[in-house]
């Protein structure tokens, strides 16, 4: 009896085992292209929520030039076409992410994230008042921010944002209300030493994308008071690469008092780069000139900053 037993065991493993394989064998996509959809998929579908989602490959076609597949995402069928060749991995990185961004599966509470263009984002379902240089972060199905954005203007009821950080978008996802303030520590190299330490405070106020500055500075005793501005780099170019996606130019001037046993007048102006790390934590790289009226100081520098 109980060889009988398992001998059907045996029989029903080895089915099971023959009929995965032909269903396996059966969805033949060749390994770069198939790499390449897990890394997108990886990537831009389950930082959404990964514990709650999934992916299945149902059918892969080729079509010669270009490939089509099936995709189960999370129980919804989506269809994938993309161009074959040299640039088969951002292709296929593209062709996910577009199926995400314009075919949403979510709708969560509002604010929402209601579309995504190519260089543009915006909402139309923000109720009460908001105002230039107001900031939100998109959230995924657990809560946890996937990209941050500051409001760069509003035509009607359209609200536009300026990307700061992007980790995964999709519309649909809900826009959590936050506090732009940003705290930064910098360091201004002269010829041969470090010339200065800073701190600087920015605010981001209700004029397209202003910041207002409050800095001092260490070593020589200075304060200042001033006026930003910042430029995302994602709004000039498609390209998905961080030093651009989540890049930014910021451009600062500056007016304050050096020394205070006798307030002598001083300032200037500093052009870096900044980079988000994470929705919090920045760095930057860039030039700064501080001048009184008989001594100027410049260099290079370099800060590192939070994001409230």
């Amino acid at each position: 009896m109980v060889g009988r037993t398992v001998k059907k065991f045996a029989l029903l493993l080895l089915l099971l085992i023959v009929f995965s394989s032909l269903l396996f064998s059966a969805i033949q996509i060749p390994e770069e292209e198939d790499t390449a959809l897990r890394e997108a998929v990886n990537k831009l579908y389950f930082p959404l929520s990964g514990d709650e989602l999934y992916c299945n490959i149902l059918s892969y076609e080729d079509l010669g030039e270009i490939a089509r597949v099936k995709l189960s995402l999370s129980g919804r069928e989506r269809f994938l076409v993309y161009e074959k060749g040299k640039n088969v991995e951002k292709n296929i990185f593209n062709a996910v992410r577009d199926i995400l961004l314009y075919n949403p599966d979510f709708e969560m509470e509002a604010p929402r994230l209601d579309y995504i263009t190519s260089r543009e984002r915006s909402t139309v379902s923000l109720e009460g008042k908001v105002s230039n240089g107001s900031r939100f972060t998109l959230v995924n199905l657990e809560g946890n921010p996937i990209a941050l954005y500051d409001v760069s203007y509003i035509v009607d009821d359209a609200v536009i944002l300026q990307p700061v950080w992007i980790k995964s978008e999709m519309t649909g996802l809900h826009l959590k209300r936050t506090i732009p303030l940003e705290i930064s520590a910098l360091a201004r190299l002269g010829k041969n030493e470090v010339s200065t330490f800073g701190a600087t405070v920015s605010y981001n106020i209700p004029i397209m994308r202003m910041k207002a500055l409050f800095r001092i500075d260490s070593k020589n005793q200075a304060m200042y008071a001033g006026l930003g501005m910042t430029l995302s780099l994602s709004t000039l170019t498609q390209t998905r690469f961080t030093l651009f996606q989540d890049g930014r130019l910021n451009a600062s001037c500056f007016i304050g008092f050096e020394d205070f046993s006798s307030f002598t007048l001083k300032g200037g102006f500093s052009i870096c780069y900044e980079h988000f790390i994470n929705n919090h934590i920045f760095w930057g790289v860039g030039f700064e000139n501080m001048a009184t009226k008989n001594l100027n100081s410049y260099g290079a520098v370099l800060k590192v900053g939070y994001a409230l």
